[in-house]
């Protein structure tokens, strides 16, 4: 219901139906983050020691974020989760020659943040819906996994410098991962719970193949440590990508709103696009100077959940995050979640990118002839092109050749000035 958390606390829904709501909640929202907080550690060069540190700032991400948009923002059911948008802008740092460092990418998170607070606090949430059409968002979505997954594929097999194929029990687990994800998703009562099994599986295999860690999970409670990266480091190659992926959260927060919205069947109160923006970028900001590696956006899936679950009420996903932040606390809890294999966590990334590419491929099917092989071929293609030569290019050269500004650019120029085709209402066509 589109109300006040705060106000609307009665004892019998709260501990009824919100508290084992809130445990569905936070089993459908951690697990499957996982894949993408420890790769995003990897992409950006973070030590195996400090993958603890890592994690407790992603669950404080996550679960500040959600709590400010329940309590503050939005105030609808919505979870703000990992967000593929920068995960593409750090594979595209990654991918340069000097590489991506966690002080550079804090820079990104806190340039992105102010953007989006910026554009909550003016107002300008009408004109991202006029920039970011649909053609935009897909040519977007489909940049970022063509990016993202050449390194994802390689960190599922296990491939390094030392074994250039990979290795067995990551192949073997990333297959286990791959097949009951994939599984899950054509089962509409397992599609829910098909990551988190998922994920068990394929950790239980790698284990059963390569042993237990080394390392025992700690005792006591964990802190955040305020920049444990180092200072933010700012560059331009580094705030270009992260400015493209704020505006594009942006526009995810409002079509997030909207999509929750029709689902409820009720409109979004007065003000709520505004309001999710400030706390949008205002939590992105905060949690990135703790360590925060990954941003976070409103997840279009938590309507999926919400009719899992049965329970519409934002109370329950609020309970859900403050107990998603009291996690963060607990060191024993944090450092057994970071035994996660990367091959594992990798390998259900790769499944979350394919699912997105074919969201994205499947909503380039409905446009007309113009917005697919005029807006959409011509915003991709660069990509191609860039990733085989990426690695060579210097600084500046990555920023001219950058695949998201390219792209995006490309996409909005083109969806504005070609003529749109006529309606084949067959197939549902612009």
């Amino acid at each position: 219901m589109l109300v006040n958390p705060i106000r609307d606390l009665h004892p019998r829904e709260l501990l009824g139906r919100d508290v084992p709501a809130a445990a569905l909640w936070v089993a459908v929202v951690v697990p499957p983050s996982f894949g993408f907080w420890l790769v995003a550690g990897d992409l950006a060069g973070v030590p195996a020691a400090d993958q603890h540190t890592l994690i407790v700032a992603s669950l404080l991400a996550v679960g500040l974020a959600t709590l400010c948009q329940v309590a503050l923002g939005y105030r609808m059911p919505i979870f703000e989760g990992p967000a593929s948008i920068y995960l593409g802008a750090m594979a595209v740092l990654s991918a340069s020659a000097a590489g991506a460092r966690p002080a550079e990418i804090t820079g990104g998170l806190l340039v992105a943040g102010a953007l989006v607070f910026a554009f909550g606090a003016i107002g300008v949430d009408r004109l991202l819906k006029r920039i970011f059409t649909p053609p935009v968002v897909a040519a977007f979505l489909v940049i970022v996994v063509i990016t993202v997954i050449p390194a994802t594929v390689g960190h599922a097999i296990g491939r390094d410098s030392g074994h250039p194929w990979g290795i067995f029990a990551a192949w073997l687990s990333a297959a286990v991962v791959v097949a009951v994800a994939v599984g899950g998703q054509t089962r509409p009562r397992l599609r829910p719970y098909s990551l988190l099994v998922s994920l068990l599986l394929g950790t239980l295999t790698y284990i059963l193949l390569s042993g237990f860690p080394d390392s025992a999970p700690d005792s006591g409670w964990g802190m955040p440590q305020l920049f444990p990266w180092g200072a933010p480091a700012f560059s331009v190659s580094v705030v270009v990508p992260f400015l493209i992926a704020g505006a594009l959260a942006s526009f995810n927060t409002i079509a997030s709103i909207d999509a929750m919205a029709d689902a409820q069947g009720q409109s979004p109160r007065p003000g709520a696009e505004r309001r999710a923006l400030v706390a949008h970028g205002g939590a992105q900001a905060f949690t990135a100077c703790f360590g925060n590696l990954l941003g976070n956006v409103p997840r279009l899936d938590s309507v999926g959940v919400v009719r899992m679950i049965d329970n519409p009420r934002p109370q329950a996903l609020g309970l859900a995050a403050l107990a998603i932040v009291a996690l963060a606390f607990v060191g024993p809890v944090v450092d057994l979640l970071a035994q996660i294999p990367i091959a594992v966590s990798a390998a259900l990334l790769a499944v979350v990118l394919g699912i997105l590419a074919a969201q994205g491929l499947r909503q380039v099917a409905t446009f007309d002839w113009r917005r697919r092989w005029l807006v959409f071929a011509p915003a991709v293609a660069p990509t191609f092109a860039w990733m085989p030569i990426a690695g060579r290019l210097s600084e500046r050269e990555q920023l001219i050749a950058n695949p998201l500004l390219i792209g995006v650019v490309i996409a909005v120029v083109l969806d504005r000035v070609v003529p749109r085709g006529p309606v084949n209402r067959a197939r549902g066509d612009d």
